[in-house]
């Protein structure tokens, strides 16, 4: 067993990508916002980033208290606290389905009682976790996590646009803010080696003339 550490590869994850120009960058931070239905939440309900108890949101009170009630059953496998029957329990992955499912249902419902629309719910507790970088999301996933999905792809067509290269002719996708952008990545790296060969051209013409 203790081979499989040399065997298995644990590549270095690195937070930087190259551009179209052929530049090394560093991620952005995400924008949370296109996981919501409605960015605009945070400026209709009072409350939702407060750090401020007495001044929450009523559905930002109830999730932290629903998600210190079921943190630890969604980490560990307690059937028994959640009245489910063994007999209906076999391998760990149902063992867990079967967990969430219970934790989800009961949730979402106590949510719901509170008088908003589960994409209001989303909203409120995206702009809660996301804007304060709380690290109890994992619930509002489980909970959640379609409508999030729901919402990621439906905003996702608002911040990319499609651009038609001006060498090949072919469209591709770019990201809205990408005013610059002319060319598809393939031809941007032959326009790059172009004007690398003439710069270097030109350098060896200018020193041949000194």
């Amino acid at each position: 067993m203790n081979k499989l550490y040399d065997i298995i590869p644990n590549p270095k994850i690195t937070c930087k990508y190259i551009d179209e120009y052929g530049k090394q960058k560093r991620l952005s931070k995400p924008d949370y916002r296109v996981l919501m239905s409605n960015p605009d939440i945070a400026n209709n309900i009072t409350g939702i980033s407060n750090d401020d108890s007495n001044n929450m949101n009523s559905v930002v009170l109830k999730y932290r208290e629903l998600a210190k009630k079921y943190r630890m059953r969604l980490h560990y496998d307690e059937p028994e606290d959640l009245n489910l029957d063994r007999n209906n329990i076999g391998k760990t992955q149902i063992r867990k389905d079967l967990a969430y499912n219970r934790v989800k249902n009961v949730v979402r419902q106590e949510l719901s009682d509170l008088g908003y629309s589960e994409y209001e719910i989303a909203d409120i507790l995206i702009s809660y976790l996301y804007g304060s970088n709380n690290k109890n999301k994992d619930l509002l996933w489980i909970c959640y996590g379609n409508i999030l999905y729901e919402n990621l792809k439906k905003n996702k067509k608002s911040y990319i646009r499609e651009v038609q290269c001006i060498d090949c002719g072919k469209w591709f996708e770019v990201r809205l803010i990408d005013t610059k952008v002319c060319r598809c990545q393939e031809c941007q790296k032959e326009y790059r080696r172009k004007c690398d060969r003439e710069r270097k051209r030109m350098s060896k013409f200018h020193s041949a003339l000194i």
